[in-house]
């Protein structure tokens, strides 16, 4: 038996192999955090100049977070990480069996983790890809996203010099780009799209701050991407912004009330202690990632969980994180990483590796997040361990 956090790998199904898909809670139909989309759609900055617009972020929290609560039920106090991961032991009971074999990629490595040190006499064949670590201080954990978020986006615009297939090709890409921040920063970028009839379906115009949230965003899938397989659908939304239509990169309406956009804050803020104070703590923030990251100027999910939970209506409650002591007891397990992923750097890998000494790291060279499902060597590698318990050689750098 198998346990995955994410869509059922078919090679895994080949092999008849019992394959059982998590919903964790908060997330699908596993009781979805419920949410007021109409509060959630007011436009407030997560970059405070001052206290009178940070004490507008807090009111914001406060009040996205408590129409969470309300629509959510008592169960929105406890959507921790720590939660999930007894819940996973609760299906591994119910099935009756005594060792669970876990596929976990990007939030679902942190799932894997935090199990393999509550219950690790429990784990059995363990692949985590993507990898999500916050073991590490909230400075370097913003420091290291927002700088693979700027390795990333660097890759792109290297592919836009080597391909007409991009939209930039001919240009001074990152010139370009930082043009399109600067001027959305001094005047949002109108999205004329955004209307479907009477119907709004993403904001009309664009900030700077949410145009470099979206770019991360289109950058996440390198093969899978909605937008293509290398990028030419993200050339083609900055190159309209350059031209003054933000349409392809607008925050879109939200309409219903479960989003997985709830559902990432509804976690994050129970997995982490805010420890901005004032706006000070966020402005000292982002000038060190603006030195650090001067493209992607330190907008990252780090950041968003960092600004969006001060003022949350439910107290955290953070993992303890790995104990020596129950990791003694772990078996080997394999962990997985893309060199540029734009969302969970190597860093994090690494941070992992260190943490279970007996871990296997490998890794691809390419970008986007998570490997699995790019269905390359690396992708057949996992497979591997998880059906018969191969393991490759500790830091085999894969190039699929």
């Amino acid at each position: 038996m198998t346990v995955s956090s994410t869509a059922v790998p078919s090679i895994l199904v080949d092999a008849h192999e019992v394959v059982i898909d998590l919903d964790p809670r908060g997330t699908g139909l596993s009781n979805p955090i419920v949410c007021d989309p109409t509060i959630w759609n007011q436009r407030v900055s997560s970059t405070p100049r001052n206290g009178k617009e940070y004490q507008a972020l807090v009111a914001y929290n406060k009040a996205v977070s408590e129409s969470c609560k309300a629509g959510t039920g008592p169960v929105f106090d406890f959507m921790g990480t720590t939660s999930a991961a007894k819940d996973m032991d609760m299906v591994r009971r119910a099935l009756e069996e005594d060792k669970l074999n876990f596929l976990g990629l990007s939030y679902g490595s942190n799932l894997g983790s935090t199990y393999a040190s509550l219950f690790p006499k429990k784990v059995g064949r363990m692949v985590l890809d993507g990898i999500l670590s916050i073991s590490d201080s909230h400075t370097s954990l913003l420091v290291t996203e927002s700088e693979t978020y700027e390795a990333t986006l660097k890759q792109f615009f290297k592919l836009c010099n080597t391909t007409t297939d991009c939209a930039l090709n001919g240009l001074d890409a990152p010139r370009a780009f930082d043009n399109i921040i600067a001027s959305a920063d001094e005047k949002p970028i109108p999205a004329q799209g955004c209307f479907v009839g009477n119907v709004s379906v993403c904001r009309s115009d664009a900030t700077g701050e949410e145009i470099l949230s979206r770019v991360q965003l289109g950058l996440l899938f390198v093969e899978l991407s909605v937008l293509s397989a290398d990028w030419s659908g993200l050339s083609i939304a900055i190159a309209k912004a350059a031209q003054c239509n933000a349409t392809l990169l607008s925050v879109p309406i939200k309409s219903a009330p479960s989003d997985e956009d709830f559902s990432f804050l509804g976690v994050a803020c129970k997995d982490w202690i805010p420890t901005a104070k004032n706006h000070i703590d966020l402005v000292f923030k982002r000038q060190m990632t603006n030195a650090l990251s001067p493209h992607t100027r330190g907008s990252s999910q780090t950041y968003q969980a960092q600004s969006s939970c001060v003022g949350w209506a439910s107290p955290p409650t953070p993992a303890e994180g790995l104990r020596p002591k129950q990791v003694a007891k772990l078996p080997k397990i394999l962990l997985a990483n893309s060199f540029w992923d734009p969302s969970t750097p190597i860093v994090w890998a690494n941070t992992l590796r260190q943490e279970l000494p007996d871990s296997v790291l490998v890794l691809r060279n390419g970008s986007g997040h998570t490997s699995y499902f790019s269905h390359g060597k690396i992708s057949s590698a996992m497979d591997a361990f998880l059906l018969t318990g191969e393991l490759p050689e500790q830091g085999t750098v894969f190039e699929s």
